[in-house]
């Protein structure tokens, strides 16, 4: 997956993140895989809602004339943030690039969480498997998405820091306000302005 979507990817997760108390919600999972099975079966229409250089009205408007309706609020307004993003490739728009052994893990997690979060159950697997790559994982929140630039030299500089291979998995996070918070295993690094402005405000009132 390259920058662009990469890019889109993260925005959003952030927005899914932000729609989970909405009226509906719980049918997301089954509406947007439904989706992304039509998708997945007509190429010229995926083609059509993943080129950037058509205007997102247009885009929106395919969108709309199609899966408005038929599926739940929350899950029409995921998808027409989904058709308005940029995408490197179409595919990238359903996403079907996973391994047979990583969609069988994923698929497993799913089924077996014990009371964990999804989300949490996802990030143990990418530990253990960053574990047995012998490189280790770095979660990273920032307020913004980081560009394939940034992206590589976080990724350079937290490897020189740790003495072994980092990959870095991005978070959006808009409570991190500007800078980065970096957590690889138990060690934080927060650098967020967030994290600035109160060590300023305990400061003031000690």
């Amino acid at each position: 997956m390259l920058g662009s979507s990469r890019e889109s990817l993260t925005t959003l997760r952030a927005s899914l993140d932000a729609r989970r108390g909405d009226a509906g919600f719980a049918s997301v999972s089954d509406d947007l895989l439904a989706v992304a099975g039509v998708l997945g079966g007509e190429k010229t229409l995926r083609q059509t809602l993943a080129d950037s250089g058509q205007p997102v009205e247009l885009r929106r408007g395919v969108a709309t004339s199609l899966f408005e309706g038929k599926i739940a609020a929350p899950s029409f307004a995921i998808l027409s943030d989904v058709v308005s993003a940029r995408w490197s490739h179409d595919a990238d728009l359903v996403g079907d690039t996973a391994s047979p052994a990583t969609t069988a893990l994923l698929a497993h997690a799913a089924g077996n969480l014990r009371g964990r979060r999804p989300a949490a159950a996802v990030e143990e697997l990418a530990r253990l498997a960053s574990e047995q790559r012998r490189q280790v994982l770095a979660q990273v929140r920032s307020a913004i998405p980081l560009d394939t630039d940034q992206h590589s030299r976080l990724a350079a500089a937290l490897t020189r820091l740790q003495g072994r291979q980092v990959r870095v998995n991005v978070i959006v996070d808009p409570e991190v306000v500007g800078g980065i918070v970096v957590r690889v295993g138990d060690d934080v690094i927060d650098g967020s302005v967030s994290a600035r402005l109160e060590q300023a405000r305990r400061a003031l009132s000690a």
